[in-house]
Order: C-alpha cells, then structure tokens, then sequence
C-alpha cells in the first residue's frame, strides 16, 4: 500500500470538501460516499476498544463494477499523515453534514429570520 499517495489524497480530499467542492451522499450505515471518476470513496467509522475509540475507515470502490479496491484507517495512515485521526474525523464529519444538506437547512432557517442578520 503506498500510505503516502493515500494520505495526499485523503489531505486534498478533505480540504476540497471543506471549500464545498465535493458531493457527498448517503450510502449503507453511517457511510458516505462521493465518486471521484471511477472510483467510488467511502468514508465511516467503527467503535473499536473497550473506550468506544473510533476508527475512521476509507474505502476505495472500483465503480460500476463494484470492486473493492482497498480499505484503510486513520490507524493505517499515522505514519503518513500527521494527525490521521483528526483529518478523517473532520472529512467525515463534513462529508456527513455535505450529504444531509446542511447549507440548504440553513438557508431555510436564516430565511425566517428578519433581514437584520449581517450574513
């Protein structure tokens, strides 16, 4: 595996996501899932320990074939990208909130309100 590549990725992936470049959607579970040509990425997390640690998984989809390429771990990528566990958490965190339409919720909410908030 070659952490190296995965963890550039994993960087771009999260920072075009925070800008809102990145369509994410709903798939199984508390999955989410973007494609990016034809590579389906899936983002989740597993409780693991006796403390319910999380791991944040990354999974890689041959699309539409639907081979499973490779699946890796904040826990796999330490060694390549300072603070995994941080950079997953928040890609999955925005990736969640992306895919269940946070920005339009909002929209709708701030529209109730009067035309005084300065944003």
């Amino acid at each position: 595996m070659n952490s190296l590549k995965i963890a550039s990725f994993v960087q771009g992936l999260a920072r075009e996501t925070l800008a809102g470049n990145v369509k994410w959607y709903e798939t199984e579970g508390s999955a989410f899932a973007t494609d990016v040509k034809s590579v389906q990425v899936a983002i989740d997390f597993n409780e693991t320990g006796a403390f319910d640690e999380l791991d944040y998984i990354l999974t890689f989809t041959k699309m539409p074939d639907n081979i499973h390429i490779i699946t890796v771990t904040d826990v796999d990528l330490k060694g390549a990208l300072s603070n995994a566990y941080g950079v997953m958490q928040g890609l999955y965190n925005n990736a969640r909130l992306q895919a269940l339409g946070l920005d339009t919720l909002l929209d709708e909410v701030l529209d109730e309100f009067d035309d005084d908030i300065p944003f």
